[in-house]
């Protein structure tokens, strides 16, 4: 159950770590040039809390899958996919569409039946 609560955990962290990133790429776009679009994303606070977040969920991962099957926490890390959708939604506005919502409960049925085996 421990190894569950990690993967679930790591998830989030991803997830979050996505959410970040974005706000940081839209906060540097309009740079001229790459280079300086790399150096606006360096000193940007979104982009860091989005790499910390990438890195705690990495941290996570790591642990949970030193104690558990490849199979089982790749499929369960699929979770983030639907925690970004989601948290997209309420954050950026992202819409909902009726292929969205059938992948939601997809991936939600099967990250629950792969739970059951762990």
């Amino acid at each position: 159950m421990l190894n569950l609560f990690l993967l679930i955990l790591s998830a989030l962290f991803g997830a979050v770590g996505q959410i970040f990133l974005k706000k940081s790429a839209a906060a540097c776009a309009g740079q001229d040039g790459v280079l300086q679009y790399f150096i606006s994303l360096l000193c940007n606070g979104s982009a860091w809390i989005g790499a910390v977040s990438y890195f705690v969920s990495l941290g996570l991962y790591m642990v949970a899958l030193s104690r558990t099957e490849l199979s089982a926490a790749r499929s369960v890390s699929a979770f983030s996919y639907v925690l970004v959708i989601v948290l997209s939604y309420f954050i950026f506005g992202d819409t909902f569409t009726p292929f969205k919502i059938a992948g939601i409960v997809c991936i939600s049925v099967g990250v629950f039946l792969l739970s059951l085996s762990m």
